[in-house]
């Protein structure tokens, strides 16, 4: 009974997960930001966090608390994190642009600091890299498949081979298993068609971490800007503000960097 009640929360958690990719392709446009957007030029002072929702801006002249868009994997961007601390370029001149909901709430859109404009070239994107890329991908899943797989065959044989037991069992993991499968495509897909790479020669501008979107987390996910304004995720903590970096991403079909291969020291 243990093992189909696990399975069961299993599916819960796989449709939902489903639901959200499905909503993301078919609603590009769901969560865009409002059209209206402000500009500041000057020089930053400095930055802080307030109450662990947004970050404070000082500039000569005024300041602004914003909230900050982040996420990883295939999950919706969203700017409502929990923040815990954040690090910047100071006495530096930068265009941010930020938007206002009806709400009230600022958001930031994009924050770029001149100075330390990057140098980008492209490259093909090997196999090395691809393999790489699909590394975690394809071990996450694995280990997955390999537990369900598990709790299958004990919650089977603890039935004693019931027949009941095994139709039930089989009627949870098949459609875990092919909604697994399906995320596990969509995961590699994008990996699999890329043709090049973006290396960037650039300066780490912002380091911001946050806290995992879990109330009682005390897990944190570090997030760095660049100097063009472009914000990502990475497990690799040692970099701070005015580190020189070479990074290198994944090229979208677009041209943008998309998926992060490697970052380093120059």
């Amino acid at each position: 009974m243990a093992g189909v009640l696990l399975l069961g929360a299993g599916l819960l958690f796989f449709v939902k997960t489903m639901v959200l990719i499905v909503w993301n392709v078919l609603n590009p446009g769901a969560n865009k930001h409002p059209d209206a957007a402000s500009t500041i030029q000057e020089p930053l002072m400095r930055i802080e966090v307030i109450d662990k929702k947004c970050i404070r801006y000082h500039f000569p002249s005024q300041q602004i608390d914003l909230h900050i868009p982040c996420g990883k994997t295939y999950h919706t961007v969203h700017y409502d994190r929990r923040l815990y601390e954040a690090e910047s370029l100071i006495n530096t001149p930068v265009k941010l642009t930020y938007t206002t909901y009806p709400s009230g709430v600022h958001v930031l859109l994009d924050l770029v600091y001149d100075q330390y404009l990057p140098n980008t070239s492209v490259a093909p994107l090997t196999e090395k890299d691809r393999k790489n890329l699909l590394t975690w991908v394809n071990l996450g899943f694995g280990l997955f498949w390999g537990f369900l797989l598990l709790v299958t065959f004990t919650g089977i044989a603890a039935s004693r081979f019931d027949s009941q037991t095994i139709f039930v069992m089989l009627a949870i993991v098949v459609p875990i298993t092919l909604l697994s499968y399906a995320i596990w495509y969509f995961q590699r897909r994008p990996v699999t068609q890329a043709k090049n790479k973006n290396i960037i020669t650039t300066t780490i501008s912002e380091k911001i971490t946050v806290l995992e979107p879990h109330i009682k987390s005390n897990k944190h996910d570090t997030y760095y800007r660049l100097a063009d304004g472009h914000i990502f995720y990475t497990n690799d903590k040692r970099f701070k503000p005015g580190d020189t970096v070479i990074v290198t991403f994944m090229q979208h079909k677009n041209g943008n960097n998309d998926r992060l291969i490697s970052i380093s020291r120059k």
